[in-house]
């Protein structure tokens, strides 16, 4: 199983949209055509967290490394946009 998938899917009800061998793309629909999405570079253990609100990107984490659960939820729940998630999830 890839890193981490069992959490964003079953946990955080996200969506693997793609797999390019080794790069994953998942998604959680926010509604209003407005969607988180999760980019995981597999091997490395790296993950990138971006908004799509209102047709504007807006990146919160860029290639940050992420070895535990603790770690992968630290990008996803903490801060504004972590409160933000938390309330529409």
């Amino acid at each position: 199983m890839f890193l981490f998938q069992n959490i964003l899917v079953e946990k955080y009800k996200f969506i693997l949209d793609e797999n390019h061998d080794g790069f994953l793309e998942y998604h959680h629909d926010l509604g209003n055509g407005n969607y988180v999405q999760i980019q995981n570079f597999e091997q490395e253990k790296i993950f990138s967290l971006i908004y799509y609100l209102n047709g504007e990107k807006i990146v919160i984490a860029n290639r940050y490394e992420c070895n535990t659960e603790s770690e992968l939820e630290f990008i996803l729940l903490k801060g504004r946009w972590g409160d933000y998630f938390q309330s529409l999830k």
